[in-house]
């Protein structure tokens, strides 16, 4: 079985690589070589996978093994962002936040990745699989009626739009501002969003 595929796009002496999840491991090869690398083995079933190359990490969730985990790109320093979930499995990279739905759940989280707190975001769904983010650009807090700008609070994310793909009933469903409602029904086939 094989996972999400990702394609990273290098910088000053890095190449294209493309990344994906496959039978217990994570894998890597540069485009337009055969030299194919494990870089994180003795994964239990590998699903969701998204780079973060700003910060040289990945992450993906493993629904067999209750988690979400992390490590850089090389695949070294490998650790949990959440354990004791009931099936993490699509997974979606915002600003500052990391979500993931859960088909057992029935359920969206996210996870600050400046605090690691991880939330409920919205629960109560059917089977849900692969998100996707909409609206995740930073914007510019108000300034108070002095002109001055609240500290601490210069640019936060704008309220991402989350949708997702249900599984079973093969309907689309998207929130904002924690409300959920399905939006598009009798699809067939697939298991992402983005």
């Amino acid at each position: 079985r094989y996972g999400g595929v990702r394609r990273r796009t290098g910088g000053a002496g890095l190449g294209s690589s493309v990344y994906w999840t496959c039978l217990g491991r994570i894998r890597c090869c540069e485009i337009g070589s055969d030299n194919v690398r494990d870089l994180v083995g003795g994964l239990v079933d590998p699903r969701g996978l998204v780079l973060d190359l700003p910060k040289n990490r990945m992450f993906w969730t493993d629904p067999k093994a209750g988690k979400v985990q992390t490590s850089s790109l090389d695949g070294s320093r490998v650790c949990d962002v959440a354990s004791g979930l009931p099936s993490p499995y699509g997974l979606a990279l915002g600003p500052s936040h990391l979500y993931w739905t859960d088909r057992r759940g029935g359920s969206i989280h996210s996870c600050c990745l400046k605090s690691g707190r991880v939330s409920l975001v919205l629960g109560g769904l059917h089977l849900p699989e692969g998100v996707g983010l909409l609206n995740t650009a930073p914007r510019r807090h108000r300034s108070d009626p002095a002109g001055r700008t609240p500290p601490a609070a210069v640019l936060a994310d704008a309220e991402p739009e989350l949708h997702w793909r249900r599984g079973g009933g093969g309907a689309l469903g998207r929130s904002r501002q924690r409300r959920g409602s399905a939006f598009s029904g009798g699809l067939r086939g697939g298991a992402g969003a983005a």
